[in-house]
């Protein structure tokens, strides 16, 4: 089917559906798609949605704002919805927080929204992409969280009705969007490990499964696990990126903690963790020809490792020889399933476990993750001692 949301899939183009969308609200209320904007935006309001809207006027990229509804309610009382709209990517630099108090110096300043003045500021985070833990904290910033599944009720409802190819086009998108997502779970349920995981969404739903009661990073370290735009490594929480190559990673970091004395600057706080991994390598099959073999990897990560700072240096080779130590105990229980790390101490980021894919593509999925979960519980406990015998060390030095 010529679907037109097959080519326009960039969020500026879902900016311009969701404009669409909520327009019809300007329609009389006989027409068919007037009923259509008020279910779309009263999911966004959630519970603060009107039983009528009023003086309804929809912007888009007003102030670097995706989508701004202005309304008022039955009193009269202005209104103001803040869309963040995102495909793939995720919230930086707090910007609906920037864009609200952004928008309430507006509505003093600029003539066209003088009666919307000192609105009633809501916001509403839309994102059709897989919604990690980073998106899902946007609650705690006053948000309304729309996913993929909750515009995909909405739309699929109206677009049974037949009068918009604009709306049935793009319900046909998304619901694709659902169907590869299903067929991606159905792999990892029929323990199709390796074609699955060379999905970011299966990567996420792997990992999602295996530590389904993380409390979605409710701390986070100070340190950035690579370049912006990654996001900054939070503690029992699930993120992403691509490399280089354009293959995803996806990683669950389960601890993280404060060195007991910082080397750079005594005000910043200097972290190291531990995560699991799933990534990629690449093997050579033909001459010249390649492809990714995947695996999931326990690594201990420190930034400011491998500086050519001493202290620094020395540092992180103490505690991960410790960690190290009992990575080796666990590698001992099942070798049939890990591969041989070699020497890692002196890399910001090293593996102390490493399992390839297809070494586990025999075993039911509640095995893997009795077995993630016992390594991730084991680790938990060895901390007690672990700074043990840490400055001894570096007075050596």
């Amino acid at each position: 089917m010529n679907n037109i949301f097959k080519y326009a899939t960039k969020e500026l183009s879902q900016d311009a559906f969701l404009c669409w969308s909520i327009n019809w609200l300007n329609e009389a209320a006989s027409h068919p798609l007037y009923q259509y904007g008020k279910a779309i935006l009263d999911l966004f309001l959630a519970d603060k949605n009107q039983e009528h809207y009023y003086e309804v006027e929809v912007r888009s990229q007003y102030e670097k704002i995706d989508v701004l509804v202005l309304f008022k309610d039955v009193e009269g009382n202005p209104h103001a919805l803040i869309i963040e709209d995102k495909t793939n990517t995720s919230e930086h630099s707090n910007q609906m927080l920037r864009y609200k108090e952004k928008l309430l110096e507006k509505t003093a300043t600029d003539t066209s929204l003088q009666k919307y003045k000192n609105p009633k500021v809501h916001l509403v985070y839309i994102k059709t992409g897989i919604m990690y833990d980073e998106d899902i904290r946007m609650v705690g910033k006053g948000a309304t969280v729309v996913d993929l599944d909750d515009l995909l009720r909405v739309v699929s409802r109206f677009s049974k009705l037949n009068v918009s190819e604009i709306l049935s086009s793009f319900n046909d998108h998304i619901q694709g969007i659902k169907n590869r997502r299903l067929a991606v779970e159905a792999q990892i349920e029929n323990g199709q490990y390796e074609a699955a995981l060379q999905d970011c969404y299966g990567q996420f739903y792997f990992l999602n499964k295996i530590f389904s009661e993380r409390s979605k990073g409710t701390k986070i370290g100070n340190q950035y696990i690579d370049a912006n735009p990654n996001p900054p490594v939070f503690i029992d929480n699930i993120y992403s990126g691509t490399n280089n190559g354009g293959t995803p990673w996806t990683q669950y970091c389960f601890w993280g903690d404060k060195y007991p004395r910082n080397f750079i600057n005594e005000n910043e706080n200097e972290y190291h963790y531990l995560f699991w991994r799933i990534d990629c390598k690449w093997r050579q099959y033909e001459t010249n020809k390649w492809k990714p073999y995947f695996y999931i990897a326990l690594r201990h990560y420190d930034t400011h490792a491998h500086s050519g700072i001493e202290y620094l240096d020395e540092r992180k080779r103490f505690v991960y020889r410790k960690f190290r130590n009992h990575a080796d105990i666990e590698y001992a229980k099942w070798p049939h399933i890990f591969s041989k790390v070699g020497v890692r101490e002196n890399y910001k980021e090293s593996d102390l476990l490493f399992i390839p894919i297809e070494k586990i593509e025999h075993m039911r999925f509640d095995e893997i993750k009795e077995l993630i979960a016992e390594i991730t519980a084991s680790f938990n406990e060895q901390y007690d001692s672990l700074y043990s015998g840490l400055e001894e060390a570096l007075a050596a030095k």
